[in-house]
């Protein structure tokens, strides 16, 4: 919630004045002058990466269970003190930085994502690695060519073996060529996988986390209409809202009594019960303050707040 505050003192220059933060509904003056001192405005994932393929990502369940893994679990990959933000995240598997980092030294510039990928595949063969040089073969040994990162099936010729060992290894795929969206996946087999090991409940059980913690609950949720069912949640730290929408399967309710199956259980199909993933269906609300603007503007007839 933004803090209420006195009339900042301190004049903005003509440059300020045309920044965006000056329009918001919310926040002091203070905070918009602030807020207004900040440049870009919008971040590159946001503006000139921001696609259609990244917005449809976003609202994947995909992309919602590996950002919120990584937020409230990424401890049991031993990266608790390393700093993890969304915005950042996605501009590095945008290729936005150089290879190797965006800090100061050597040790600093690693990226989150390298360092992520190697204590992935480290936990996942229970062996710690040094280097990223066999990622993507260790992730193919285990997981198959049915992936994203593609692969080929071993020959069982060795002289037609031989002789492809030069082209297999022009085209194998690596993993910072792949899509967005395509990293994500591969992202997703992973985390999903070391998350159903023993040493991850065990971790869960030393930490402390009670249930409450360990599930997302929703901030709202409207009544139901017709079949379906809206809930929000506040997101990664608070900073995205979410729309999940559930749409049930309709069941015909006979008008009388005698119309009704003597059977419930036989006559209804299992099938008219189940809810898969292709009735939960995400929506980004907002992922910045201005979107926030925005959104309760739309929403609710405000006044501003200083």
């Amino acid at each position: 919630m933004v803090a209420k505050g006195s009339k900042s003192s301190t004049p903005a220059t003509s440059a300020e004045e045309s920044h965006p933060a000056y329009s918001l509904k919310i926040g002091s003056a203070d905070q918009k002058q602030t807020l207004a001192k900040h440049h870009p405005v919008k971040l590159p994932n946001q503006n000139e990466y921001n696609t259609e393929e990244l917005d449809n990502l976003r609202a994947s369940f995909k992309y919602i269970y590996v950002i919120n893994w990584l937020y409230n679990f990424r401890g049991f990959l031993k990266l608790q003190s390393e700093l993890f933000d969304v915005d950042l995240f996605e501009l590095e598997l945008l290729n936005y930085f150089p290879s190797g980092g965006y800090g100061a030294s050597e040790q600093q510039s690693v990226l989150f994502i390298d360092k992520l990928k190697l204590n992935l595949i480290s936990t996942l063969q229970n062996s710690k690695l040094s280097s990223l040089n066999n990622f993507e073969k260790i992730f193919r040994l285990w997981f198959g060519i049915e992936t994203p990162l593609g692969g080929k099936e071993e020959e069982e010729d060795e002289a037609e073996e031989t002789a492809n060992t030069k082209h297999e290894e022009e085209v194998d795929i690596k993993f910072d060529q792949l899509k967005i969206s395509d990293k994500f996946e591969i992202l997703y087999i992973l985390i999903s996988y070391i998350s159903n090991y023993s040493k991850f409940r065990d971790w869960i059980d030393k930490t402390g986390l009670t249930f409450d913690q360990l599930r997302v609950n929703s901030i709202f949720t409207p009544p139901s209409k017709n079949s379906s069912q809206d809930e929000y949640f506040l997101l990664f730290e608070d900073n995205r809202l979410y729309k999940r929408t559930i749409t049930y399967n309709q069941l015909v309710i006979p008008k009388k009594r005698k119309l009704s199956p003597e059977n419930p259980n036989e006559y209804f199909n299992s099938n008219s019960f189940d809810v898969n993933m292709s009735k939960i269906k995400f929506e980004l609300v907002y992922k910045d303050i201005y979107e926030l603007n925005e959104y309760l503007k739309k929403s609710h007839k405000i006044k501003p707040i200083v």
